[in-house]
């Protein structure tokens, strides 16, 4: 450790001391709770895996705390590290095997279990971090944030290799933890997080870490619904990087300017929350052009997936249905991810309900029952088909079709809280029941007028359209 600076130390061994005080891992036992009923199916499996390889680094923690690591040099002849009972390993790689492949947190515990069972276990924090995120993207935003703040115990505690390297993952475990939290409604805690967050990336002087969390405080008003304070704050972060490699205050603290590289990344978050933003206050020609500078910036391709889509629902606000369409046809033939063409497919469904296309709506209804009933559908996408072939079959097929699908999004929505897809639903149940036309909620009266910029970009998407046609799968 850092022993030369003992407010450094402290800071990278802040942990949150609210989650000290409770049960280890507490929000795997109440999702374990909640599933009471319906031991051994794929999400209980899932959640057992998660728990015991957690309880696995939990003793690699503990060993580091008491001054128990270990050497390379020093590998036992089992293969397993001699702090932890070689059937503690193994039973923690048997509950990994049995969660289904197709699960988004498989791979990452695959890896995670791999890492905490090792003789060293220098990487997991990293480790933690990625099976926190797959988490996250899950929607499983408790347990993702008992996942981060494990990985800053392991942080926390003392080590005899690599401290450096774990210490340089501490401002993105904070900056992870402050996301989950933001998420399950936990501003307090989220503030918390992204200041300690911030401290840390201080000390460490990691200018990138720094800009990041500057990002991530700026969704704070915005999840307030103080629109015009985040607009700000983002306004200035673009500023900052557009204007200058090195600020003021990095000079006067004699660190290294962001690489290129990594300013035109923190530019390009800002610019896609600056978009959603923008589209937030109806602003929608600023939003399209803040989603297309951003994709066109981004190095990342699941960034420029999701920032593609934000840019396809933001045609649609504008009731530019023909340039969506286009733009979600791209995703569905050419995204890396299922999930991502699976949200594509969801909207193109949509979009042929509101413009009378019932061929294109039932060969999307088609595709999207066949993911349904694989298990790859993901519950808020889940909900949302399920509202947009209500509204499809109240269009084009009977009203009894139609009831049955909004329940079903009812039912699903009211489950995993998506709240917006649970009124809909009830709104269009309570239609039926009275013999009233289900609302198009979706429908925009009149089209809004483009301006030249965001019709170049109408220009580029229709390009990228007729590239995705011709590219093989």
């Amino acid at each position: 450790m850092f022993a030369s600076d003992e407010a450094e130390v402290a800071v990278l061994a802040g942990v949150d001391e609210a989650a000290s005080a409770e049960l280890l891992h507490e929000p795997f036992f109440r999702a374990l709770a909640a599933l009471e009923g319906h031991e051994g199916g794929s999400e209980w499996r899932a959640l057992i895996a998660g728990l015991v390889v957690l309880r696995l680094a939990d003793r690699r923690i503990a060993s580091a705390e008491g001054g128990i690591w270990h050497r390379p040099q020093l590998v036992p002849e089992s293969g397993f590290t001699p702090d932890v009972p070689a059937e503690v390993i193994v039973a923690a790689g048997a509950a990994v095997a049995a969660v289904d492949d197709q699960d988004s947190v498989a791979e990452p515990l695959r890896e995670l279990v791999d890492s905490a069972g090792a003789v060293t276990a220098d990487d997991l924090p990293e480790r933690l971090l990625a099976y926190g995120h797959a988490l996250h993207e899950d929607s499983r935003w408790p347990l993702a944030a008992d996942v981060y703040r494990t990985a800053l115990r392991f942080a926390a505690a003392p080590h005899l290799e690599a401290a450096s390297a774990v210490h340089k993952l501490v401002p993105y475990a904070y900056d992870r933890l402050g996301r989950s939290l933001r998420l399950i409604g936990d501003l307090d805690g989220a503030r918390s997080a992204y200041e300690a967050g911030w401290r840390a990336a201080y000390f460490l002087n990691d200018g990138y870490a720094e800009q990041l969390i500057r990002i991530s405080q700026a969704k704070i008003p915005m999840h307030l619904g103080n629109l015009p304070a985040a607009a700000a704050a983002l306004d200035a972060i673009i500023r900052d990087a557009a204007v200058s490699p090195e600020t003021g205050r990095q000079r006067a603290r004699r660190i290294k300017p962001l690489p290129a590289g990594d300013r035109v990344e923190i530019m390009a978050l800002a610019r896609h929350d600056r978009g959603l933003i923008a589209t937030l206050q109806h602003e929608f020609n600023l939003a399209a052009e803040h989603y297309f500078a951003a994709w066109q910036s981004y190095g990342d391709p699941d960034r420029r997936e999701r920032v593609w889509t934000d840019l396809a629902l933001n045609f649609a606000e504008m009731g530019w249905h023909d340039t969506a369409r286009e733009a979600f046809l791209v995703l569905y033939a050419t995204a890396r991810r299922r999930e991502i063409r699976l949200i594509a497919a969801t909207n193109l469904l949509e979009l042929a309900v509101l413009d009378g296309q019932e061929t294109l709506f039932e060969s999307y209804r088609r595709v999207l029952h066949e993911a349904e009933q694989s298990g790859s559908l993901p519950a808020d996408v889940a909900a949302r088909f399920a509202l947009y072939e209500g509204r499809g079959d109240a269009r084009f097929g009977t009203s009894e079709s139609a009831r049955r699908a909004f329940e079903r999004a009812l039912e699903i929505a009211t489950r995993h809280r998506v709240n917006e897809v649970t009124i809909r639903a009830d709104e269009a149940l309570a239609a039926l029941r009275v013999g009233r036309p289900v609302a198009d909620w979706s429908a925009r009266a009149t089209r809004i007028a483009g301006t030249s910029s965001v019709e170049r970009i109408t220009r580029a998407v229709r390009r990228a359209r007729r590239s995705a046609v011709a590219a093989p799968r």
